[in-house]
C-alpha cells in the first residue's frame, strides 16, 4: 500500500515542498521559497501541536535529505520510489512542455503526484504553497473530507483561488511576492 511504501501514519503533518518548474518558469524565477523556511513552519507546527512526523510531498530532489539534516529530531516519510530527478528541468522549459515532447511519461507523472496528493490530504495538519493548485487542492480535499479545514500554514501568501489573481492583495508574508 502507498501508506506502507511512505511510512505514513497518524498524527502527521503533510508538507508540500515546491522547487520544479514554477521557480524557473514563471514571474517567480528566482524567488522559490528556502528549505530553512518549510523546517521553521514544520518546527513552528511542532511547537504547537506536538507532532513531530512529517509527510514530505516534492518535487524536489534534495528536499528529504535538507529536512532531515534541517530537523534531525523528526520523523520524515515520504514516497521514495519515483525518480524526482525526472521533474528537474531549470530554466528549460514548463513540465506540460516536456509532457507534450516525451520526455516525461505522462502516467508516472500522474501517478506520483496524485499519491502525494491524496497523502497531503490525509495528514492531519498541513504547510504548503497556497500559490499552487497542487496546494490548493490537498487543502481543499483535506477540509472536504473532514468538514473543517485541518490545521494549516501557508509559506508564500493567503488563501485565493488562483495565485495570478493574488497579486494584489498585500499580506505580511515574506515570501508572499510570488507575481
Amino acid at each position: 500500500s502507498i501508506r506502507k511504501e511512505a511510512n505514513f501514519s497518524h498524527p502527521i503533518i503533510g508538507l508540500h515542498v515546491r522547487k520544479g518548474d514554477s521557480c524557473h518558469t514563471t514571474l517567480r524565477r528566482q524567488r522559490c521559497i528556502p528549505i530553512t523556511r518549510h523546517a521553521e513552519e514544520v518546527q513552528r507546527m511542532t511547537d504547537r501541536y506536538g507532532v513531530k512526523k512529517v509527510f514530505l510531498a516534492t518535487d524536489d530532489t534534495t528536499a528529504l535529505s535538507d529536512l532531515k539534516r534541517l530537523l534531525p529530531d523528526h520523523d520524515i516519510a515520504s514516497i521514495t520510489q519515483y525518480d524526482r530527478s525526472k521533474l528537474q528541468s531549470g530554466d528549460r522549459v514548463w513540465l506540460e512542455h516536456r509532457l507534450a515532447k516525451g520526455e516525461l511519461s505522462g502516467h508516472e507523472l500522474l501517478t506520483f503526484t496524485a499519491r502525494d496528493l491524496l497523502l497531503l490530504s490525509e495528514s492531519d495538519f498541513f504547510i504548503g504553497h497556497f500559490s499552487s493548485n497542487l496546494s490548493r487542492l490537498a487543502f481543499l480535499r483535506a477540509a472536504a473530507s473532514r468538514r473543517y479545514p485541518p490545521p494549516f500554514i501557508s509559506v508564500d501568501g493567503p488563501w485565493c483561488y488562483h495565485w495570478r489573481m493574488c497579486c494584489t492583495l498585500s499580506a505580511n508574508f515574506p515570501h508572499s511576492s510570488v507575481c
